[in-house]
């Protein structure tokens, strides 16, 4: 795991064009505005150098990124709004369990996967929940 920052967008391109395949096998995004609002650069950098990029957001994959298993936001809407309704009902929010997202969503990018020369297995998108071609 090699950690790299950027906080502009030139910068962003100088950190990702250092990054090649003999350093490393993909690039993770954590859910980042900054990287939200650059994700066509990082993805244009990386399909150059043949590398995925995994994001946490599904809407990245949607732009360009490989692939992603994150929570459903909907869903995870849905929760916060039984959490809610607890609450004004009477309860006490420190009384309340942390809780995990309950679903999780497979998205792949064939058309990202196709340029860089990665093949997805057949298994694999039939198991997706969304594939983007």
């Amino acid at each position: 795991v090699k950690e790299v920052n950027a906080s502009s967008q030139e910068e962003l391109g100088r950190v990702i064009s250092t990054i090649t395949r003999k350093e490393a096998d993909a690039i993770l995004l954590q859910p980042d505005a900054f990287f939200a609002r650059n994700i066509e650069v990082v993805v244009h950098l990386a399909i150059k150098e043949r590398l995925p990029v995994i994001p946490a957001l599904i809407v990245n994959v949607k732009r360009g990124a490989l692939a992603t298993y994150s929570p459903d936001y909907f869903a995870l809407g849905q929760q916060g709004a039984v959490l809610a309704d607890k609450i004004l009902r009477g309860a006490r929010p420190t009384d309340l369990p942390i809780e995990q997202p309950v679903k999780l969503k497979l998205v792949i990018n064939l058309k990202t996967a196709n340029a860089i020369g990665l093949k997805i297995p057949k298994k694999m998108l039939l198991r997706a929940d969304e594939v983007i071609e």
